[in-house]
């Protein structure tokens, strides 16, 4: 599997056996350690600061605001082991962020910003409220312009790999020691939008399963 399958890295071999109840197939909030499929922006789950959105035909649109240049976040606060997958479904208009791979709380956070126009996927957050600025210029730059692209980031304590279906891999180590206590998106003012079709998260393990079975 793998090849043009939206969810799947080219090459990669994984299958999802779920049981139906009597209602029907189990949603994939009964599956991932966290599900959203953004038919809803739901607010009892995500909090937002100095970023505006939208959802239509089941996709998030997230604007970022102007009060600072990249702290506009959305965020989801959950229970998370120290070692999980994100993946998600995204289309960044003008890609200047992306993923908040470890989120403690609204003042200590770390993310890709996939900036397109730099040409470097950039490990970028806040500590103690103050953007840390650019910790890293990695290459290749991971999200494209204005194509739907399936994104992975693998999140091993304070290493980090972040992928896509379009451009492959870059790696990082932190050493901020953040929790892990949720996860997001963010955007670069006057970048973006960037839209969300979905996301979930899972848990790592060392050899990635060919049949899960929940």
């Amino acid at each position: 599997l793998g090849e043009g399958v939206k969810g799947v890295v080219p090459g990669e071999r994984v299958l999802y056996f779920v049981p139906s109840s009597e209602g029907g197939a189990v949603g994939g909030e009964n599956v991932f350690e966290f599900y959203d499929d953004f038919n809803t922006f739901d607010t009892s789950l995500w909090s937002t600061y100095d970023i505006s959105y939208t959802v239509s035909n089941g996709v998030v649109t997230f604007t970022p605001g102007t009060n600072s240049y990249y702290k506009h976040i959305a965020y989801t606060t959950i229970t998370l082991p120290e070692n999980y997958i994100i993946e998600a479904y995204t289309y960044d208009n003008r890609p200047a962020g992306g993923v908040v791979y470890i989120f403690q709380d609204q003042d200590n956070w770390l993310s890709w910003e996939d900036c397109e126009a730099c040409g470097y996927s950039i490990p970028r957050g806040y500590s103690n409220g103050s953007d840390v600025g650019w910790l890293a210029k990695l290459t290749p730059q991971v999200i494209p312009p204005k194509i739907w692209t399936f994104v992975k980031t693998v999140v091993k304590g304070e290493s980090v790999i972040h992928c896509s279906n379009a451009r492959g891999c870059v790696s990082f180590v932190s050493s901020y020691g953040f929790s892990h206590n949720g996860i997001g998106f963010v955007e670069h003012r006057n970048y973006g939008p960037l839209s969300v079709d979905w996301v979930r998260v899972r848990k790592y393990a060392d050899i990635e399963p060919i049949v899960q079975m929940s």
